[in-house]
């Protein structure tokens, strides 16, 4: 008897798998070129109803022009021109940093030996952007995010530092903003000498305030907020290892933010994704661990429509991506649908109005536009 359920099951499972990869279809629409792709943020910087497509670039020994992509509205991208400057740019967010509803971007960028200025671009409601006036000081920025950390109704940013070629500084820095788009320093040194690789803000203890969750290069961090934008460190464990992206998102509808550790890059072990579930109370224990690859990039959608969240991993060079499916009880399969191989970043959304998401991947070389077609 126990054997009759145990093939039942697995006749399930794999019968699951193969209706995902006959359903979810995705065909390479366009390759944009680009050098030293880092990140990548999709969002509607022209107010036209379509999404565009920023990408930050840069490489370690060399500063490069970032670039925004407009799209078209069938979810194809013509470069829009605009000068941004040249620097080492490892990462992208987006947001209204000065309350006039429009979108403007925070570019974070790096210098190994003497630091740079991170930088934030206002948006004239055009898609046209000004470089601000404000200073955010010289480190070695690997990462950003935005949110409100101090109540007040402004976007906040947290960055996440990485240290220089000596080894020293790598903490990392809340500023606040006064609603107008002006910052400052909150004065907080955050962490050690930590490489950061990348952060993301998320009320993980359920009392209503965003906290941090900040991926290092060797020891991850859970930074709890207090409500009004100051960060103590919980000092759990959610794992070690070349932690290079994340996600957060609730994986299993219990309403508590789950995360989603991708790892492995430049060959080194352990490989894959981890996910740590939550209890509600911002306790993390993990749950699976899966892929054989040097992971780089994820980015998190419902592709089947099913109601939860799907995942979208980047991995090496000559190295699959690949999209994990949820099976609604919080754990994810491999569903073997076919979106090219290697990259840095991804990121999804409709790009071309027709329901479904879209992928873009972002890489050293060039950014590739998939779209789903759903066609058998």
């Amino acid at each position: 008897m126990k054997t009759i359920v145990f093939v039942f099951l697995t006749t399930i499972v794999i019968f699951v798998q193969l209706s995902a990869q006959d359903s979810i279809k995705f065909v390479l629409a366009q390759t944009i070129p680009n050098i030293g792709g880092n990140d990548i943020m999709l969002a509607d910087f022209n107010n036209d109803g379509n999404v565009d497509a920023f990408i930050a670039d840069g490489e370690s020994n060399k500063p490069l022009p970032s670039r925004l992509w407009i799209n078209d509205g069938t979810g194809h991208y013509a470069d829009s021109k605009q000068d941004f400057g040249i620097a080492k740019s490892w990462s992208v967010v987006s947001g209204d940093l000065n309350g006039d509803g429009l979108i403007d971007i925070f570019i974070t960028n790096v210098d190994w030996n003497n630091g740079d200025s991170s930088r934030l671009w206002i948006n004239n409601g055009h898609g046209k952007f000004t470089c601000s006036a404000n200073q955010f000081g010289k480190a070695n920025s690997s990462c950003a995010t935005l949110g409100d950390l101090n109540g007040d109704g402004a976007l906040d940013i947290f960055i996440a530092n990485h240290p220089y070629s000596n080894g020293q500084g790598g903490e990392d820095e809340v500023w606040f903003n006064d609603g107008k788009g002006k910052f400052i320093n909150s004065g907080q040194k955050l962490g050690e000498s930590d490489a950061a690789r990348r952060v993301k803000l998320a009320d993980v203890n359920g009392d209503g305030f965003l906290d941090a969750i900040v991926l290092n290069g060797d020891t991850n961090r859970i930074w709890f907020n207090n409500g009004k934008g100051q960060f103590l460190e919980s000092r759990q464990n959610i794992g070690v290892g070349e932690n290079i992206d994340l996600a957060v998102c609730d994986i299993n509808n219990d309403g508590n933010k789950d995360i989603i550790i991708v790892k492995g890059a430049w060959g080194k072990k352990p490989k894959g994704i981890e996910v740590w579930m939550n209890d509600g109370k911002g306790n993390f224990s993990k749950s699976q661990s899966i892929g054989d690859y040097d992971g780089y990039g994820i980015a998190v959608g419902d592709f089947n429509h099913d109601h939860y969240p799907d995942l979208v991993i980047i991995n090496g060079t000559n190295q699959p991506n690949q999209i994990f499916l949820d099976d609604k009880h919080g754990h994810f399969y491999d569903s073997q649908i076919d979106i090219g191989s290697g990259g840095n970043k991804v990121a999804v959304s409709d790009i071309n109005h027709d329901n479904l998401l879209d992928i873009i991947i972002v890489g050293s070389e060039s950014t590739k536009v998939y779209l789903q077609t759903n066609k058998k």
